[in-house]
């Protein structure tokens, strides 16, 4: 599968850095400053600590959320006592200190293995270690790497299996389902329940680790800032998107109709309305309704399972056109038997008239997955531009290449006197979900140049650059 260059260029900018994971010592949960954390009780219902850099908490076990980063720590356990934990694991046993009264059972609940004395050994495997004397349970202990008993990997946020058997993946209290089927799912850090429905076996208690902590790994310098910056330029001009829409514009125009068979064409509820009917493949069907206001039209068009360059098309959308052009598309989908699926929903405004002057706005969502269901790219766009304004915000998920989230915001409203002219003013802050965060500001006294800051976890760096054609924040709606 193709992806576009802006992302390509930006994972490999990007894809091998992680995000700092909180620490425990005592009763204290501490984190690195920058983020803003939260503390809540293992189920979520009750909270501790918001923002800060640590939280004081009893003993037990609890939630820590990055919402920064939009991660979730679970299974956080504050043991009390900074020089040792409630129990170890060593090999196959799992043993605890003398007076305390201590069970372990499998991940469920639903099998005892062992009950007071000091210790327990077990299979390897994920149980639930209770401690009777002081209320606690820890869930999700894992004893050697619990792969003996699992026909199934896990590698990063994936959870995958050899084909042959239906699988399925879903919430560790089983309510939710995140994959039913296909080869592998793709899930947050958490725990899960995994069942193969084909041979009636049950995983409870898999854990999905979130990422390590320690530095990014990524510094920005003289010799990588273009690349990054022209990534970003790239991304502002929402190109996997609007590749979409201009499909969908030439759809609602008629510029493939020469390909189909035309089956009826006829005048609808008054003389200005036309309906067209044409069979487009071998089961696929375009309808297509034309109102003619004179220096105004509106065409609404249905396309189900239409054949077009090894593609089948689906699509409801509604096109306004005159002094504005206005598109309204719902699940424009292209499926590709050898690629995959791809699904737009959003609107395109175009008011520029005549003149080329006036303003573009984009909002939509565009989600990509590949032949077996699983999701490739996340990507959603809102903004407009005039020839003196730019504001935009987007937001990426790619998750072929390390679940990387990608979000920026313009914090200030880009402006310029004119489209001939450079922004002088407006912000523009980039967020990478394991890397650092970057901002673009045009105030900075000269309107030919602009700053770059990079905030990484271990240091913060500046730089002064010219405006230039590769650098360039505004919009590439064409």
């Amino acid at each position: 599968m193709k992806y576009p260059v802006w992302l390509v260029v930006f994972l490999s900018v990007f894809g091998h850095s992680a995000a700092a994971q909180p620490t425990v010592r005592g009763h204290v949960i501490s984190w690195p400053a920058g983020d803003w954390y939260q503390v809540q009780s293992a189920d979520g219902a009750t909270t501790y600590c918001n923002g800060g850099s640590s939280c004081e908490v009893e003993p037990g076990i609890y939630l820590v959320i990055n919402h920064s980063r939009n991660i979730r720590y679970t299974g956080i356990i504050v043991a009390g006592d900074s020089s040792a934990s409630p129990f170890t694991v060593n090999g196959n046993v799992i043993s605890w200190p003398a007076g305390d009264w201590f069970q372990v059972q499998s991940a469920d609940g639903a099998t005892t293995y062992c009950n007071g004395g000091s210790s327990c050994e077990v299979e390897p495997g994920t149980y639930l270690v209770i401690n009777h004397s002081r209320n606690m349970r820890y869930t999700g202990v894992v004893v050697g790497d619990g792969s003996e008993e699992r026909p199934f990997s896990i590698n990063g946020n994936v959870i995958s299996w050899p084909a042959g058997d239906w699988y399925q993946v879903q919430s560790a209290d089983g309510i939710t389902t995140y994959c039913n089927g296909g080869s592998f799912c793709e899930v947050e850090p958490g725990n899960y329940l995994v069942i193969n429905h084909t041979s009636a076996t049950r995983y409870p208690d898999i854990t999905i680790m979130a990422p390590d902590s320690g530095s990014t790994g990524f510094s920005v310098d003289a010799d990588n800032l273009d690349s990054v910056l022209a990534t970003i330029a790239e991304a502002t001009s929402g190109r996997p998107a609007t590749t979409a829409i201009d499909l969908a514009r030439k759809l609602v125009f008629g510029e493939f109709d020469n390909r189909w068979d035309l089956l009826s064409e006829e005048n609808g509820a008054s003389f200005r309305e036309t309906i067209q009917t044409y069979r487009c493949g071998s089961d696929g069907s375009l309808v297509r309704t034309i109102l003619d206001l004179g220096d105004a039209s509106s065409r609404a068009l249905t396309l189900t399972r239409c054949e077009l360059d090894g593609q089948l098309l689906s699509v409801d959308l509604i096109a306004e056109s005159g002094l504005t052009f206005i598109i309204t598309i719902t699940n424009l989908t292209m499926d590709d038997p050898g690629t995959g699926k791809t699904v737009l929903s959003g609107s395109y405004t175009d008011a520029r008239g005549s003149s080329g002057s006036g303003v573009q706005a984009m909002n939509v969502r565009y989600l990509r997955s590949d032949t077996l269901g699983g999701s490739v790219l996340d990507y959603s766009f809102d903004g407009y531009e005039t020839d003196t304004e730019l504001d935009v915000s987007w937001r990426q998920r790619n998750y072929t290449a390390g679940n990387v989230w990608f979000t920026a915001t313009t914090d200030e409203v880009f402006r310029r006197t004119s489209r001939d002219q450079e922004y002088d003013s407006g912000k523009l802050s980039v967020d990478v979900l394991t890397g650092p965060a970057i901002a673009i500001d045009a105030a900075n006294g000269n309107s030919q140049q602009f700053t770059v800051t990079v905030q990484d976890e271990n240091a913060t760096s500046s730089f002064v650059l010219d405006w230039s054609a590769d650098n360039r924040f505004a919009l590439e709606f064409e």
